[in-house]
């Protein structure tokens, strides 16, 4: 089951790759003169379709061209159409620079969207050097808390905050008790230590921390270490390959804890690379806005009439918003380039203004001269100076091959426990 479901993975993966306009520069691509002169406007998409995070590209791409259509249906970026380019980053530091150097040398993208955490921080001297903002709706990296936000704007909320919903979740539920078994990489190990100091400061107590690296044959050692510490709940922080793995692994040696697991196996695609019942009442923690909210509905039938399926798992509703607050900028600077648009993102995205909730009203707004507050999908949209946005959580629970959706932290929540945490 495990390997029929990386085989379908990997297959729609190589087919949407071979259809996302790869490789050649949009008509007047070449041209650096603030859009002037093209026919269309370039813009990128680079995130893993392979790999560890492989499972997550598909989703979020897909968002990505629901954006990218409402944009030009609404009548484009300054009178002109969106043209979407796409790599595959593989959500390696190596192959995300490479993935990043051809976006914007050779297909000459105005942005960015969609790196990972290993490959967000790769990336930003680059994005720094050609004036080429990247956007990112998933990299959770606590060093991108205070980087400098010139060029570089998450649309999730850090993983210090997934950090304190996870701990707050299980300090609540009555756990005193956890370990943590992460995958040896900047994504996993920012949001482990965020778990493990909020956890800590809330009064509870971290028997261990276990690291393994995703290209090992087997896992055995590492899941024996950490069952042996004797934790109520275990903490998994992996990529799905590796992840899958490790559940069956547990699962054969006896292994009696609860799991929460990390947004990165927090999918539906998971239940196609394992057994249901090796996560059966397993929980896990997503950054997402309120499914209830009229934004993230309107966002949800307009993915599930496209593609068939609701825009499960985290980030999709990030990636959407991450297009339309570019193109928003875009419009507002009276050019297509990214140097403009990284001038006036904040202004189309924070308070004050008029309220929009869509391209389209934006775009509405902004010819009336008025200035305007995006607010998205995935929740508001205020960036700090470091680029950075607060957002909700969601607790999910694995029942029947399902994640159903157990509590919700809102802003506000998350704002209260981490006021709590710092005194």
């Amino acid at each position: 089951m495990r390997i029929l479901g990386k085989a379908a993975v990997l297959l729609l993966a190589l087919l949407l790759l071979a259809g996302c306009g790869g490789g050649q520069p949009a008509a007047g691509g070449e041209s650096k003169d603030k859009g002037a002169g093209q026919q269309e406007i370039p813009v990128g998409f680079a995130s893993a379709f392979t790999g560890e995070l492989g499972a997550d590209g598909v989703p979020w791409y897909r968002a990505a061209q629901l954006a990218v259509e409402e944009i030009n249906a609404a009548g484009g970026v300054l009178g002109k159409p969106l043209k979407l380019y796409c790599e595959d980053d593989q959500s390696s530091a190596e192959e995300g620079l490479k993935a990043a150097r051809k976006l914007i040398t050779v297909n000459k993208v105005a942005f960015i969207v969609g790196p990972s955490s290993d490959p967000l921080l790769a990336d930003i001297p680059m994005a720094k050097q050609y004036k080429v903002p990247i956007f990112s709706p998933c990299a959770g990296s606590t060093r991108l808390d205070t980087l400098d936000g010139s060029f570089n704007f998450r649309t999730c909320p850090s993983d210090s905050a997934d950090g304190v919903a996870t701990a707050k979740f299980l300090y609540d539920k009555g756990i005193r008790k956890i370990a943590l078994l992460m995958q040896n990489d900047e994504g996993r190990t920012s949001v482990g230590g965020a778990v493990a100091s909020a956890f800590e400061k809330l009064g509870g107590t971290v028997l261990g921390k276990v690291t393994f690296n995703p290209d090992q044959t087997n896992y055995q050692a590492e899941v024996k270490k950490v069952r042996d510490l004797g934790a109520e709940v275990v903490w998994l922080g992996a990529g799905q390959e590796t992840g899958s793995m490790i559940l069956q692994e547990w699962q054969k040696q006896g292994g009696r804890a609860k799991w929460i697991v990390s947004s990165d196996i927090c999918i539906p695609q998971i239940f196609t690379l394992i057994p249901p019942q090796s996560l059966e009442g397993a929980w896990g923690e997503v950054p997402s806005a309120a499914t209830d909210s009229p934004e993230f509905q309107r966002f949800a039938e307009a993915y599930e009439k496209k593609w068939g399926e609701h825009p499960g798992g985290a980030y999709c509703a990030n990636t959407y918003d991450a297009y339309i607050v570019a193109a928003l900028a875009m419009q507002a600077a009276g050019e297509a380039s990214g140097e403009a648009l990284a001038r006036k993102v904040r202004d189309v995205a924070n308070p004050p203004g008029t309220v929009v909730k869509s391209f389209k009203e934006g775009l509405e707004a902004l010819k009336r001269g008025e200035d305007i507050n995006y607010e998205g999908a995935a929740g508001p949209v205020d960036f700090d100076k470091y680029g950075n946005v607060a957002g909700s959580h969601v607790i999910m629970e694995a029942k029947g091959g399902k994640w159903v959706e157990l509590a919700h932290y809102g802003p506000h929540d998350m704002e209260q426990v981490m006021a709590t945490l710092q005194k």
